[in-house]
């Protein structure tokens, strides 16, 4: 049934469930806003792919709604797959089909197929000759194949599942150009993706896939921001106060190390390392480094690569049902 304004991704208690794998319950509502891009990042087997591959309909949850362009499946089927182009990462799909066959049936099947692009696009990715049947290519091939079929659709919404998978460095840079092209032109990305090096560079807003479930969306650039890596500077200070003459108090000696337990229980930190030196590893940065100076100390601060900080967003806000969910890459449609 057809809503009002909305978010253009809403989940709803979505669940999927095999014998050997739970995927949710998944509460979302994603903007997908034009011009911008939202990454789906995760380890293998987490449910990314099974994720997009219901967001298509190709699998069907055992429970809960997906809602896109205010529509839900089946009876907004036709609404929603007329507004979206999707690239999963199903190469055997194609199997038995060639390039040029593949072509016709999007031109068939997609009202919105724009044959001048795709001939730009097989023209700027040096597409093999489309005669060949679509396994007898390279995966880096398939890949520029199926995404020159994708990009050359006009829609408000692609989904692409591993897009660079595959992908020398510079097809790569092909590739994103024809992303911008996209974007500028203000349809949305949605994707899923294991190289960080293009998340940190192109994505908007990233969404954590953990054990089955989602953490975020985050705001990219605000996660950057925040979290810091911060090497305490021991002050004149003591650790936990000074007499009223000024002078340490007796244990915590000027310029002893802090202790480790002080260290984890500063507001913000997630995690305290002591190689080389100790440092905090921290989810805000300001506060915890006003902490550091209320107790008198003073802190260095560098900005943490992307890749790290999902690793600590699925260790710490992933810890509470990371025991209660089975991970399991049986199965190809688990991503």
């Amino acid at each position: 049934m057809r809503r009002g304004p909305e978010p253009v991704l809403v989940l709803e208690n979505v669940c999927k469930r095999y014998p050997h794998f739970s995927l949710g319950p998944l509460d979302a509502a994603l903007e997908l806003a034009p011009g911008t891009v939202t990454t789906l990042v995760g380890r293998n087997g987490s449910g990314k792919s099974l994720l997009l591959n219901m967001l298509v309909n190709w699998i069907k949850p055992t429970e809960g709604k997906i809602r896109l362009f205010g529509w839900t499946y089946p009876e907004g089927e036709v609404a929603i797959k007329s507004r979206l182009a999707y690239m999963p990462d199903l190469p055997e799909l194609f199997y038995g089909a060639t390039g040029s066959a593949l072509v016709r049936q999007a031109k068939m099947l997609a009202p919105d197929w724009d044959d001048s692009r795709f001939r730009e696009l097989a023209k700027r990715f040096e597409l093999p000759i489309l005669d060949l049947p679509f396994e007898t290519l390279s995966k880096g091939q398939r890949e520029r194949l199926l995404l020159a079929l994708v990009l050359s659709r006009t829609v408000p919404l692609y989904v692409l599942d591993e897009p660079t998978s595959g992908l020398d460095p510079y097809v790569r840079a092909l590739l994103y150009d024809a992303w911008r092209e996209r974007l500028e032109a203000g349809a949305a990305l949605f994707l899923s993706s294991h190289d960080m090096a293009a998340v940190e560079r192109f994505a908007d807003v990233i969404v954590v896939m953990h054990a089955g479930r989602l953490l975020g969306p985050y705001v990219k650039d605000e996660l950057l921001d925040r979290w810091a890596l911060i090497a305490p500077e021991v002050g004149e200070g003591a650790l936990t106060g000074r007499t009223p003459a000024g002078a340490p108090i007796e244990g915590t000696p000027a310029g002893a190390p802090i202790a480790e337990e002080t260290l984890r229980r500063l507001p913000g930190v997630v995690a305290v390392t002591s190689s080389p030196a100790r440092s905090i590893i921290s989810r805000d940065r300001e506060t915890t480094e006003a902490a550091l100076r209320a107790l008198g100390h003073g802190a260095r601060s560098a900005r943490l690569p992307l890749t790290d900080i999902v690793r600590y967003l699925m260790e710490s806000e992933g810890a509470a049902f990371e025991a209660a969910s089975s991970i399991s890459t049986n199965g190809r449609d688990l991503g």
